[in-house]
C-alpha cells in the first residue's frame, strides 16, 4: 500500500504509578507488542481498525493536531486512508477483544505521529536532538488523554526500552536509559479483568486537591521508592531492585481506601503471597484495579513455578520481551 507506515511499542511501569503525576520519578519498559499504523491517500477520510472500536472521532482529532504540529496542511485529513493496527495489544475473548494495559492509546498516538513526521524533514538546525524529542514529546502528552496523564506511556512509545523518566514541577521532562540485570527475571501477567485507568488517576487528582498534605506525603514516600529503584538498575543490583518492587507494590496497596477503588485487588493480594512463598515480588503494573501485574525474581525456574500457581487463581503468563526501539516510521510513496 503506498503511502507511509510506522508502529510504536507498548510498555509496562514497574515504578512511580501516580507519584509521577505530581513530578516523582518513574521506570518505564518498553515491550514488544506494537501497534501498527499506516496512512494512504484517498478520495475521502476512510478509516479501518484491528480490532474495530468506536475511536474514529479521537484519531481524527489526533491527526488533525498532528498534520498542524508538523505544518502540514490540515486540509489533507480528508482524503487520508487510516488504517490502524493495535490487535497485539489486546487480548481475544468470547467476549470480544479486550484491552491488556498495555498502553495502546499512547502507542497508537505516537505511531501517528512518527509517520506524520516522517512525511516532512523534521531536523531543527537550531534545537539539539533532545530539545527535540522533548518537544514533541510534551505535545504529544498534552494531546493524550486531556493531558491529565504523566506522559510517561508516551515517552516508553516514543523511545523505546527500559527508562526513567520524570515531569518536574515547571514541566520540563527527563529521562535517562536504563539497563535491565541480567539476573533480574521478569514476567507479566494478565488479570482477565481491563481496569479504567482514567477513573483511577482523576480520583487520585481529587485527593490531591482535597488533601494536599496527605498526598503529598505519599508522593514523597513513592519518590523515595522510584529514585531507590533507579539506582539499584544503575548498579546492577537486583536484591536493591526486589527491595523498591515490593515497597513500591506495599504503596499502591496504601491508598485504595483513600481513592474509593481497591488498586490491589484480591487476585492481586493473592498472586503477593504466592510469590513470596517462591522468594519473588509481585505488583500490578500501572494504576492497578485489574489489567497487568508483574513478577519479578532471580530464579527463572520459581518464576515458572510461580506463574503456574497465578494461573491457577486467574493470571494468565504473557509473551513478552523489552522492545529497544521507540516508535519508527517509513515513507512509502508520497500523497500527492
Amino acid at each position: 500500500m503506498s503511502g507511509w507506515r510506522g508502529s510504536a511499542p507498548g510498555k509496562v511501569l514497574l515504578w512511580g504509578e501516580y507519584g509521577v503525576l505530581q513530578g516523582a520519578p518513574a521506570v518505564v519498559m518498553a515491550v514488544n507488542r506494537r501497534v501498527e499504523v499506516a496512512l494512504s491517500s484517498a478520495s475521502r477520510f476512510e478509516f479501518n481498525s484491528r480490532p474495530t472500536g468506536d475511536f474514529q472521532a479521537a484519531v481524527r482529532a489526533q491527526l488533525s493536531a498532528l498534520l498542524r504540529q508538523h505544518q502540514l496542511d490540515p486540509r489533507w485529513l480528508e482524503r487520508l486512508s487510516v488504517s490502524i493496527d493495535s490487535s497485539a495489544l489486546h487480548q481475544h475473548t468470547s467476549a470480544g477483544a479486550l484491552k491488556l494495559g498495555l498502553g495502546s492509546s499512547a502507542a497508537v498516538l505516537v505511531a501517528l505521529d512518527a509517520v506524520v513526521a516522517a512525511m516532512v524533514d523534521q531536523a531543527d538546525s537550531n534545537a539539539s536532538e533532545a530539545t527535540a524529542l522533548a518537544a514533541r514529546m510534551a505535545a504529544l502528552q498534552a494531546m493524550h488523554q486531556s493531558g491529565q496523564g504523566s506522559g510517561v506511556d508516551v515517552a516508553a512509545a516514543m523511545l523505546g526500552g527500559a527508562l526513567s523518566y520524570q515531569r518536574a514541577s515547571d514541566g520540563q521532562l527527563q529521562w535517562r536509559r536504563l539497563s535491565w540485570p541480567s539476573g533480574l527475571q521478569w514476567r507479566v501477567l494478565w488479570s482477565g479483568q481491563p481496569s479504567h485507568s482514567s477513573d483511577h488517576v482523576a480520583r487520585f487528582l481529587r485527593w490531591w486537591a482535597t488533601e494536599p498534605e496527605a498526598a503529598q506525603g505519599w508522593v514523597a514516600r513513592s519518590a523515595r521508592c522510584s529514585e531507590a529503584g533507579i539506582a539499584a538498575l544503575a548498579a546492577d543490583d537486583v536484591d536493591g531492585v526486589l527491595r523498591a518492587f515490593d515497597e513500591a507494590a506495599e504503596l499502591m496497596g496504601t491508598i485504595g481506601d483513600v481513592l474509593g477503588r481497591a488498586l490491589l485487588t484480591s487476585m492481586d493480594v493473592e498472586c503477593r503471597k504466592i510469590a513470596q512463598r517462591f522468594d519473588l515480588v509481585y505488583k500490578p503494573s500501572g494504576a492497578g484495579g485489574g489489567d497487568i501485574g508483574l513478577l519479578l525474581g532471580r530464579d527463572a525456574e520459581a518464576m515458572a513455578v510461580a506463574a503456574q500457581a497465578m494461573a491457577d487463581v486467574g493470571m494468565s503468563s504473557l509473551d513478552l520481551d523489552i522492545d529497544h526501539r521507540g516508535a519508527t516510521a517509513h515513507p512509502d510513496a508520497p500523497i500527492d
